[in-house]
């Protein structure tokens, strides 16, 4: 007997000490927990609840669930009786309560379950705050609304501006630009918002919302991207520009680029490059990315299983010129001989590959693009196609090498992955669209990265000049002192030079050529992606590195 006294104080023993740790574990949960009996009246909470309902346990023990809830609201109405003692006795279920009849909003998804213990079975409730993502695609939805009156709001001004750029050639970039940054500006905060959004807890639904949301804005920004680059090549206001770049460099930038969209579906992207391949060449390394990155999109956008492929390689001509072949290679849908010599027309799309899925949507435009770019810089385009066993792009652009050959025949991504992080650095973000400002908030969060926030040109150069910035990203178009004229007044004075990165919703290299003439380091075009701000990282980085090179020279030495 005294034996079995002792074991069961030891077991007594241990049920406390569980019991302990997990009403511990329980007391640090977020969501509010509550237990009641079948009747309603509380036999539990968690700190969580208490907080909720502003009360502490002992003066929630023993009263009915349904009194100590916050009132609910229905668009800003208190709403209707809620029998919810009468749903959990019946069976598990949810729904959401809006408890604030003002913003900002206080959501909580309420969600019960009946425990059948006989003879005393109890009722289960859980409170989850939604706030923070109600807040976000309330801001969403905003964004789209806004979008919606802008667009409407600029259709008439859009039409005079049209009529009166085409009315005059030399006026024609003035109108695509104008329209560029119009649209682009809205599409900044669709886009980043979304970006964010579905890197948060959402359920299927909202998932679901968010990726369409995401998605037409992908597509809206394409279309827009093509026909303004139609346009300007019809208008014969696309030059070729003659600068050293890196092959490597460029070809791995594009396949980083489109690292998500081959995840996303599954396939592998591989890149070729041949020994004899120089490293640098001259040539307009903006017009061979959008070549690529389009030839790429194409091949991913067509492609359900299997691979996508880029090789490059390179014919030697007379002197250092020579010819750099690109091919991009997919084993995706193929294209029917008949279509083939229509690919390179506006507009053209195969009727088949137009229906094969609801998610191959385009223009049209994008191979167009390709071919004209290409003849632009004296190259060619060619397509191989056999259905159901790929397709083939072959691009061939006459080049100048100015280095040696390529190390190796196997690209590798060297750089830092999504989930690598930065040192900590001093920002600055000057823009005067609070929502922008929002954005960039939101995409430098992700990664680990906080910033001071400017309204105008002449606020940024005074806060600079107070010292401690390493980065500053400047839009162009601000009130009083725009990005530019920023930018020059920093680069006259005598501090220790930052980092600057031009924020733009304009689309046109002339853009980028004026932010190098006014001495900024880099570029970014709205709406920014959060794989374009992690290049822009990186390139900062080696911008670092090699300012404090003991040889490095300083920025008024290099000028």
């Amino acid at each position: 007997m005294n034996n079995q006294s002792s074991t069961e104080i030891v077991l007594l023993g241990q049920l406390r000490r569980t019991l302990g740790r997990l009403e511990a574990a329980l007391g640090s949960v977020e969501d509010a927990l509550a237990l009641t009996d079948f009747q309603g009246l509380v036999e539990w909470t968690n700190r969580a609840f208490d907080r909720l309902v502003a009360r502490p346990r002992l003066h929630s023990l023993g009263k009915p669930i349904d009194e100590l809830l916050p009132q609910r609201f229905v668009e800003g109405q208190p709403g209707p009786v809620f029998d919810l003692l009468g749903r959990a006795r019946n069976r598990s279920g949810r729904t959401v309560w809006d408890l604030s009849p003002v913003p900002p909003r206080k959501v909580v998804e309420v969600s019960w379950s009946p425990v059948n213990l006989q003879p005393d079975p109890s009722l289960v409730f859980v409170f989850r705050d939604l706030s923070d993502i109600t807040r976000i695609q309330d801001e969403l939805t905003d964004s789209r609304d806004s979008l919606e009156k802008q667009v409407a709001s600029r259709t008439l001004e859009l039409r005079q501006a049209r009529d009166e750029a085409l009315a005059a050639t030399g006026e024609m970039s003035v109108f695509l630009s104008t329209i560029s940054h119009e649209i682009r500006t809205p599409l900044n905060a669709i886009i980043g918002l979304t970006d964010v959004l579905m890197d948060t807890s959402l359920s299927p639904n909202q998932s679901e919302l968010v990726h369409t949301i995401h998605t037409s804005g992908e597509l809206l920004l394409r279309l827009i991207n093509d026909i303004l680059d139609l346009s300007k090549i019809e208008a014969k206001k696309l030059s070729v520009r003659l600068d050293p770049f890196s092959i490597g460099d460029l070809v791995g930038e594009c396949a980083r680029i489109m690292d998500a969209s081959i995840q996303a579906k599954g396939l592998t992207l591989e890149v070729l490059m041949s020994p004899e391949l120089p490293v640098e060449f001259q040539g307009d390394s903006l017009r061979i990315r959008q070549i690529l990155l389009n030839l790429i999109n194409n091949a991913i956008k067509f492609t359900d299983d299997g691979f996508v492929r880029v090789e490059l390689s390179y014919q030697p001509l007379k002197g250092k010129k020579g010819q750099v072949v690109i091919k991009v290679i997919d084993s995706g849908h193929g294209v029917s001989p008949e279509f083939i010599p229509k690919m390179f027309k506006s507009f053209s799309q195969e009727h088949g590959r137009l229906h094969h899925s609801s998610q191959l949507q385009g223009t049209g435009l994008g191979l167009t693009i390709c071919d004209r770019l290409c003849r632009l810089m004296g190259g060619t385009i060619q397509v191989e196609s056999e259905i159901g066993k790929g397709t083939c792009f072959t691009v061939s652009l006459p080049l100048l090498h100015t280095g040696d050959s390529a190390s190796s025949g196997i690209w590798k991504d060297d750089h830092r992955s999504p989930t690598q992080t930065y040192p900590s650095v001093s920002i600055l973000v000057a823009e005067d669209n609070r929502i922008n400002q929002r954005v960039l908030e939101l995409l430098l969060k992700k990664l680990n990265q906080h910033a001071e926030f400017v309204c105008n040109g002449q606020q940024a150069v005074e806060r600079v000049l107070q010292g401690g910035i390493d980065m500053v990203f400047m839009d162009l178009q601000m009130p009083d002192v725009d990005g530019l004229q920023a930018t020059r007044l920093l680069r006259a004075s005598s501090i220790d030079q930052p980092y600057i990165i031009a924020l733009t919703a304009f689309a046109f290299g002339d853009h980028e050529s004026e932010c190098i003439a006014a001495g900024m380091n880099d570029f970014l075009n709205k709406p920014v992606r959060p794989a374009d701000l992690r290049l822009a990282f990186d390139r900062f980085c080696l911008w670092k590195d090699e300012a404090t090179s003991p040889n490095q020279q300083t920025f008024h030495e290099r000028q």
